[in-house]
């Protein structure tokens, strides 16, 4: 008998150790364990979106064609420089920029003895930022040319045309960009034999916004 009690003994002690395992209140009743939150994971802050707003400056090079109405056609380097000042609107990017361009593609020698002295621009653009940071802009631009041509029983006159263009610009920093495009000019009744001149030019540049 006394061997019966001891076990009896035994197995309630071992039923009753879950029981107490559990956390009671005060009043004696189960009280569950409160559920250990988590850290929501931190987001890393975008990156801060580049303004164009400002003006710049720069240098550009060029290979192009020229073509001629009375004359053959020719083609050669260019070298010019350009300023300009941007507003940053958003979602688009304006501007308004001179370019001067002192040399043609190939010779400036025109019919009748003229020659070309060198060309101005002035192009108004409209761009569209590229890019989660938006440091790239596409744009394209366009308005009047002017081609000074001399020679010829002439002493120097200036003719008028018009310049469109496309373009892509790119700033390694905030200050240094780089650029490419392509851009058509066509000026009528240039020099004492009224040329036709017209020019397609490839350009790469550099440029420092201020």
């Amino acid at each position: 008998m006394i061997r019966t009690f001891a076990t009896a003994a035994v197995s309630a002690s071992l039923l009753a150790v879950p029981a107490f395992a559990q956390t009671t209140s005060k009043t004696g009743a189960a009280v569950s364990e409160p559920a250990i939150s988590q850290p929501a994971p931190t987001m890393a802050p975008p990156a801060p979106r580049f303004s164009w707003t400002g003006g710049y400056a720069g240098a550009q090079l060029g290979y192009g064609q020229m073509n001629l109405n009375n004359a053959p056609n020719q083609s050669g380097g260019t070298a010019g420089l350009f300023a300009g000042y941007r507003m940053d609107m958003g979602q688009a990017v304006l501007g308004v920029e001179g370019v001067v361009t002192p040399t043609t593609p190939g010779s400036s020698s025109l019919p009748g003895g003229d020659s070309i002295r060198g060309s101005a621009s002035l192009l108004l653009s409209a761009g569209v930022p590229i890019g989660a940071d938006q440091r790239t802009l596409a744009y394209v631009n366009a308005g009047p040319t002017f081609l000074r041509s001399g020679g010829g029983g002439v002493s120097s006159e200036t003719s008028t045309g018009g310049t469109v263009g496309v373009g892509l610009d790119y700033m390694l920093n905030d200050n240094t960009m780089l650029r490419t495009g392509v851009s058509y000019s066509s000026v009528n009744s240039v020099g004492v034999s009224d040329t036709r001149v017209r020019t397609t030019t490839a350009n790469v540049g550099i440029g420092f916004k201020f």
